[in-house]
């Protein structure tokens, strides 16, 4: 099994170092960590006594959050760079399943604020565009703060169990997110993409997939798709068979499609035995994405593509990296 969370379960079993999670954000001088010309980089590094949240710069990197026994969340940025959200553990608090809380940092103040009145387990903490409202999930159902009167909006439980993957859309209006369909058994790699609807209250299934990200332009949410093949073609090996369907689990892809979920299209194909749940990330201009590839599952390293959409070219810029990407926004 490859994931950064095998890594937090073995810390969190033998580590007897205290957490010290939100930590006032410290500069980071390491080279190693995914820089980008004229962009803000949100990433996850790994040393080896701690993990640690940092934003870079083509010259600097500022962290943010670090504990030697784990990180549980993706974090995720404002539209203008503003506002991180992220969760960290109580205090204390040393479990393999420890209580989170979530919390947001000014960029501008470099100060953290705990947020108390909403909790959640491991997995996304979105943050609107704006900056103004908090999403994530508890026991199957999709809680929302507004941050500016601290109201908190509960969709219904959900009938099946919602993955890692939140994106806001960028009018705030609409949040994608996976989740195992209802009539599919929990944790197998078919999960479908649903859309909620904030001032609705509605949530609606537009596809099969997985890891959603919301283009900035509200026209495209790029995802990571399955290759589908009909049930007569499949073959004794690591497959799935879901409404009829033949799913290779060795042929994976990323894809986009609209927010109705038509206009499907392929960006990516590749084989490998690993499944993994990195979001692709979107450029501020919606022109570019960063799309994750597992390269070795053993050390936990992947490959970063950069995928020009308009001249239709992609790129290596991030090889037999141990750090992940979780967002890019303009430098200002």
């Amino acid at each position: 099994m490859r994931t950064h969370h095998v890594i937090i379960a073995i810390f969190a079993a033998f580590s007897e170092l205290c957490p010290r999670m939100p930590v006032q954000a410290q500069k980071y001088n390491k080279d190693d960590l995914p820089r980008l010309p004229g962009a803000k980089l949100l990433v996850l590094g790994y040393q080896p006594d701690r993990f640690f949240f940092a934003l870079t710069t083509e010259d600097k990197a500022i962290t943010l959050q670090e504990d030697p026994l784990g990180l549980y969340t993706a974090p995720s940025i404002s539209a203008d760079g503003g506002i991180v959200a992220s969760v960290h553990r109580l205090s204390g608090d040393r479990s393999r399943a420890p209580r989170l809380i979530v919390s947001t940092y000014s960029v501008k103040d470099g100060k953290w604020t705990d947020h108390p009145e909403i909790e959640c387990a491991s997995g996304s903490v979105a943050i609107s565009p704006d900056g103004s409202k908090l999403a994530c999930v508890m026991h199957s159902r999709l809680q929302i703060l507004n941050l500016r009167t601290g109201d908190i909006t509960m969709f219904k439980e959900s009938s099946g169990y919602i993955g890692p993957s939140l994106s806001w859309s960028p009018d705030g209006r609409r949040i994608a997110f996976d989740m195992w369909p209802p009539d599919h058994r929990v944790f197998s790699e078919i999960r479908a993409i649903y859309i909620a609807d904030v001032e609705a209250g509605t949530i609606s299934q537009i596809g099969l997939g997985k890891s959603p990200s919301w283009s900035p332009s509200g026209e495209w949410i790029a995802f990571a798709s399955f290759f589908r093949e009909h049930l007569v073609f499949c073959r004794q090996g690591n497959f799935e068979i879901y409404e009829g369907r033949c799913y290779p689990l060795t042929d994976r892809q990323f894809s986009l499609m609209s927010p109705d979920g038509t206009h499907a299209r392929l960006l990516m194909g590749f084989s490998s035995d690993v499944g993994d749940d990195a979001q692709p990330v979107w450029s501020p201009d919606s022109k570019k994405l960063l799309l994750t590839r597992v390269r070795d599952p053993d050390e936990g390293t992947d490959d970063i593509y950069m995928l020009d959409l308009i001249h239709h070219k992609r790129t290596k810029i991030f090889k037999n990296t141990t750090s992940k990407v979780y967002a890019w926004i303009e430098a200002k």
